[in-house]
């Protein structure tokens, strides 16, 4: 048998990759997806490696073949980021999803171009098989650590191979087309912006794509609307690079979105909606305005939401940079004369925040209930005591208890002007 056995040459346009790389819904029973717990380059080479042996037949591989091949990395990126690849491997092994061993000389495996007997595909599935009459071989796991970029390793599990075709009908994994992936590596590249982030937030907005039976497609003909924390915690993204990919992404009709405004609660309370996702071919603005119309109409029956349109609203990191200009002329005025201009700009600012204090005050009714604000903080404080409560309260998306608590706890000095707390703890500052 030579280096691709004809069971598995075929025409093969995609491979599949488990849902766990990029996205955890409520009813998942792990807690972090995989590029959160094994590395954000693990969705990538999960990719990477399938595509080896679905199309190719191929089990024997080194780093190069995976970064210079593969990704396209320069000799000089490859020697700058090949720990992060090694450290992903390593964790990806540990977490089961692979396992790898070292080229042997039973494998008859000089090199990439012979491979002698190599195992198929379809041997190793037969080898996974729960009943197989054959025990398998202990062999001590490869540590990536040790290995050279140059130095042969052969693919000994996968876990795409113990996924069912009956699981496949229930979504838990997505397809990643070939030709996508190569529109992702070109976008990324004009764009100058990271691949694997690109690919991972890609797939976490598709993946979700379901059609009428509940399938996940390849394509995506469907909608999706995950929020930006939900995207942030699958990801690890920030939501200012969310928001700056996303742009790229639409702006390559590689996806669409839409956004349907702000929602008033029951409780006088406001959210930001999802934006809500589909895939940028020629009917995406029909399915956008149909899945726009159906979300508006299940929030107002479903939850008495009343939407309000597609105000300007200021967001958190604007609310939060008028308070720290304000906070910044105010010091300086303290020490020396302000010029003109900044008096004027001081002045601006300082009507701005009156204007976000009168409209959240109007909206936010809650926060008058200082008891209840009080009981809100402490039990913030306790479930997350290395976190400021702006951080907490944006975890929990209260924007409105966000801002209030940045004023609070930025005018104490426990914070830095993004937010982060200062202190080690806030164990010791439960309030009575």
């Amino acid at each position: 048998m030579g280096f691709m056995s004809e069971k598995v040459k075929r025409n093969i346009t995609f491979v599949k990759v488990s849902n766990r790389f990029v996205r955890r819904d409520k009813d998942d029973k792990y807690e972090r997806t995989y590029i959160k717990s094994c590395g954000e380059m693990a969705a990538v080479l999960s990719y990477i490696l399938t595509k080896r042996i679905d199309i190719e037949g191929k089990i024997l591989i080194n780093l190069n073949m995976i970064l210079e091949n593969e990704l396209g990395w320069s000799k000089k990126k490859i020697e700058n980021n090949i720990k992060e690849v090694r450290e992903t491997l390593n964790y990806m092994v540990q977490q089961g999803i692979f396992a790898f061993e070292k080229e042997l000389d039973e494998h008859n495996v000089s090199d990439p171009n012979n491979l002698g007997d190599q195992k198929t595909q379809e041997d190793l599935a037969k080898e996974a098989e729960p009943n197989n009459s054959v025990a398998p071989q202990t062999q001590e796991q490869l540590d990536f650590n040790k290995i050279k970029p140059t130095e042969n390793f052969l693919i000994t599990k996968h876990n795409f191979l113990e996924i069912t075709a009956e699981k496949y009908k229930q979504g838990v994994y997505f397809q990643v087309e070939f030709e996508i992936v190569e529109k992702l590596k070109n976008v990324a590249k004009e764009n100058k912006i990271d691949f694997c982030k690109l690919f991972n937030l890609y797939y976490t907005i598709v993946s979700r794509f379901c059609n009428n039976n509940n399938i996940a497609p390849h394509s995506g003909t469907g909608t999706s609307f995950p929020s930006y924390i939900q995207i942030e915690e699958d990801t690890g993204l920030t939501e200012t690079t969310i928001k700056k990919y996303e742009k790229i992404l639409s702006d390559n009709n590689l996806i669409k979105y839409i956004n349907v405004g702000g929602r008033k609660c029951p409780d006088g309370s406001y959210k930001e909606s999802p934006n809500i996702y589909t895939t940028g071919d020629e009917y995406w603005e029909d399915r956008l305005k149909e899945q726009a119309k159906y979300f508006k109409k299940t929030q107002s029956e479903k939850y008495g939401v009343i939407f309000i349109g597609n105000k300007q609203e200021k967001t958190t990191n604007e609310k939060r940079s008028i308070s720290a200009k304000i906070n910044y002329l105010e010091a300086k005025k303290k020490t020396e004369k302000l010029n003109k201009k900044e008096q004027n700009e001081l002045n601006k600012l300082k009507k701005q925040k009156e204007e976000i204090e009168e409209k959240k005050n109007r909206e936010y009714a809650p926060l008058t209930d200082e008891n209840c604000k009080k009981i809100n903080d402490n039990s913030l404080k306790t479930l997350n005591p290395q976190q400021s409560l702006t951080k907490s309260y944006e975890d929990i998306e209260k924007g409105n208890y966000s801002y209030t608590a940045y004023e609070e706890e930025l005018e104490k000095g426990v914070i830095d002007e993004d937010g982060n707390l200062l202190k080690d703890s806030y164990l010791d500052d439960i309030d009575e």
